[in-house]
């Protein structure tokens, strides 16, 4: 007999959360809107590592300094861009696939947990190939 459990969560946040992913190969780090907005709309943030929390802060910077990075709007849509390749190779952040997070405000930087991912993200595949890996799962047989 099957033995199912209600799911309550939500399957994706709403874009009223804030958001940040961490890009497959760690050439970026995007925010959504509202996280972009959090740190007040910054030209720049600079970046931060605690290495024993494995948390990334983003200060929020008007580019006074030289290693303040610069946040792009990412096209025609409401996501934004920060360049973070050396970042991500020097503090040796996990980028074998893009995953998305919680952000938060703290002191005024933006705080992104990277042992709390919302979600495992691959690119273009279907929901069960980003959760199983790069086929579907194999499923029990129902019948009884």
């Amino acid at each position: 007999m099957l033995d199912f459990k209600e799911f309550r969560g939500r399957a994706t946040p709403t874009v009223n959360e804030p958001m940040a992913t961490v890009q497959k190969g760690g050439k970026s780090i995007s925010l959504n809107r509202a996280a972009y907005e959090l740190i007040g709309d910054p030209s720049h943030v600079v970046l931060l590592y605690d290495e024993k929390r494995q948390v990334i802060g983003m200060r929020p910077s008007d580019g006074d300094v030289r290693w303040a990075y610069p946040v792009k709007k990412q096209g025609r849509s409401v996501s934004y861009l920060v360049s973070s390749t050396a970042f991500t190779t020097m503090h040796k952040i996990d980028v074998s696939i893009a995953r998305r997070f919680a952000a938060t405000l703290y002191e005024g930087m933006l705080i992104i947990d990277l042992t709390q991912p919302v979600a495992g993200l691959t690119g273009p595949r279907t929901a069960a190939q980003s959760l199983f890996g790069k086929s579907s799962p194999t499923l029990p047989s129902l019948e009884r």
